[in-house]
């Protein structure tokens, strides 16, 4: 069971304390997944704004920052923050505002697809 106000979250009774709101929380199988919201003002220097919490609210990880990610030769883009997430049967679906989309990896926060086309 959790909890959230703001910039923190109580797992368990336990608390962890993010430097930012947070904006979203899910739960699967022991572990909770916590989106933060980035503001405007440092969005060009935030883009790792996804975290796995374990069920005593200690930091398993937080996600791989999306200036590292490997892009194709011919794609040209600046990374963003996230500001969507949707847990998946085997991957976390995290969503910036151009629509970019990345999949990450449950067990260690690193991109493992990352989809930059067009709608």
């Amino acid at each position: 069971m959790y909890s959230v106000k703001n910039e923190e979250i109580e797992i368990n009774g336990k608390a962890h304390r993010f430097d930012y709101p947070i904006r979203k929380v899910a739960e699967k199988d022991g572990y909770y997944y916590v989106l933060i919201g980035v503001p405007a003002s440092i969005q060009d220097r935030v883009f790792n704004n996804i975290y796995c919490l374990d069920c005593e609210a200690d930091l398993v990880w937080q996600s791989q920052n999306l200036d590292e990610v490997s892009y194709p030769p011919n794609v040209d883009i600046k990374p963003e923050a996230y500001v969507g997430m949707v847990l998946k049967e085997s991957y976390i679906k995290g969503v910036t505002f151009f629509a970019h989309t990345y999949y990450i990896d449950y067990a260690t926060g690193k991109t493992t697809f990352a989809y930059v086309g067009r709608w």
